[in-house]
C-alpha cells in the first residue's frame, strides 16, 4: 500500500488526526488579502457557488462551511457521530469536510482582524430547502438517518411514497428542531457571527439579491430562486468579476435517490397549516415577495 493511500485511510479512520490536519493546515497557510467564506444553511445551493467563485481563481483563499458558531459546531459533530466518544470516531471524510473547516476557520475571524472578509450566503424556500435535507440524509452515515436501510427497502417495494411524506411530516414537525432550521439560522446562527442582523435592512425581492457592507465583512445575500437570472450582476458587483460561469452541481437528478424524490414531489401535498405557519414566518417574508409566496403554498399545498 503506498503511502498515500495509508495517509487517506488513516484519516478516514481517525476523526482525532483529521481534525488536527485540518487545523495545522488552516494554521500554516496565509488566509490572504481576499479571503472569501461560502457560509449558509445546509442545502440552499451553496455547491455551484463555490466552484464557480474556485474557477475564478482570482482569490487568496475560499473556504465553504455551513456554521461557525460553537453552538452550531456541536450540533453539527451530534449529527455526525451523536454521542460516540471523540477517541472512537471515524472521520467520516470527505461528507464531513465541512465540519473540521469550520473548526479551524471559526479562530481565524478572531485572529486576523485585519482581513476583510467576503462572506457569500444565500436564502431557499424553506420547505423545499427541508425537502433536501430529508432525501439527503434519508440513509447516510450520519447518527441517525432518517430511514435507516432506505435505498434497499424502496427498491424492494417495502416503502411506498406517502410513507416518505409521512416520514418526512413526522422528522420536519412543527416541534422538531430541523423544521426551524431555515427560520431562525440568521437570528441562531449568522448574526453571532458576522455581527449582521439581515432583517435590518429591506431585502430588495426583484432583485434576488443584496449586498451588505459590515465592519469586517462584506456580503452577499442571494436568492437561489432567482440565482440564474441575477448571479452575474451580483458577482460583477461584489467581487469586480464578469467571468463568473456558474453550473449546476449536488442537484437531486444526480442523486442516488432521484427516482424516490421524484415521486414524492409528484404526489406531496402538505397540510394548509403546516405551509401557512412556515410562509408567515419572519424569514420568508423578509426574503420573498407575496407573489413569490402564493406559489410556494400552491406548490406545498394543493387545495
Amino acid at each position: 500500500m503506498s503511502i498515500s493511500l495509508r495517509i487517506k485511510n488513516s484519516l478516514k479512520n481517525n476523526y482525532i488526526l483529521a481534525k488536527l490536519l485540518y487545523r495545522y493546515k488552516l494554521d500554516k497557510s496565509s488566509i490572504g488579502p481576499r479571503p472569501i467564506v461560502i457560509y449558509q444553511m445546509g442545502k440552499v445551493g451553496s455547491t455551484s457557488i463555490r466552484d464557480a467563485v474556485e474557477f475564478l481563481g482570482s482569490f487568496s483563499s475560499v473556504f465553504h462551511v455551513h456554521t461557525l458558531s460553537d453552538r452550531g459546531i456541536q450540533a453539527m459533530e451530534k449529527r455526525y457521530w451523536g454521542n460516540t466518544p471523540v477517541v472512537l470516531r471515524r472521520s467520516l471524510l470527505p461528507e464531513t469536510t465541512h465540519v473540521f473547516i469550520s473548526h479551524s476557520l471559526k479562530s481565524q475571524f478572531s485572529k486576523n482582524t485585519d482581513v476583510r472578509w467576503k462572506i457569500i450566503t444565500l436564502v431557499r424556500d424553506p420547505i423545499a430547502r427541508n425537502v433536501s435535507e430529508f432525501f439527503y440524509s434519508v440513509d447516510t452515515e450520519k447518527s441517525d438517518p432518517h430511514i435507516p436501510d432506505f435505498y434497499e427497502r424502496y427498491r424492494s417495494g417495502d416503502i411506498k411514497t406517502p410513507e416518505l411524506i409521512d416520514r418526512f411530516l413526522e422528522r420536519f414537525s412543527e416541534e422538531s428542531e430541523e423544521y426551524a432550521v431555515p427560520l431562525d439560522w440568521f437570528d441562531e446562527e449568522f448574526r453571532g457571527v458576522t455581527g449582521v442582523d439581515v432583517y435590518s435592512t429591506k431585502f430588495p425581492e426583484s432583485a434576488g439579491f443584496q449586498i451588505v457592507r459590515a465592519a469586517s465583512s462584506d456580503i452577499l445575500i442571494l436568492k437561489l430562486e432567482r440565482l440564474a437570472d441575477c448571479y452575474r450582476q451580483a458577482f460583477h458587483e461584489f467581487l469586480d468579476s464578469q467571468n463568473m460561469r456558474l453550473v449546476s452541481a449536488n442537484t437531486a437528478s444526480q442523486k442516488q435517490y432521484h427516482a424516490a424524490y421524484t415521486s414524492f414531489m409528484k404526489e406531496v401535498n402538505l397540510p394548509f397549516q403546516y405551509v401557512s405557519r412556515i410562509y408567515t414566518s419572519k424569514y420568508v417574508r423578509h426574503f420573498y415577495s407575496d407573489q413569490e409566496i402564493e406559489k410556494f403554498m400552491k406548490k406545498w399545498h394543493k387545495a
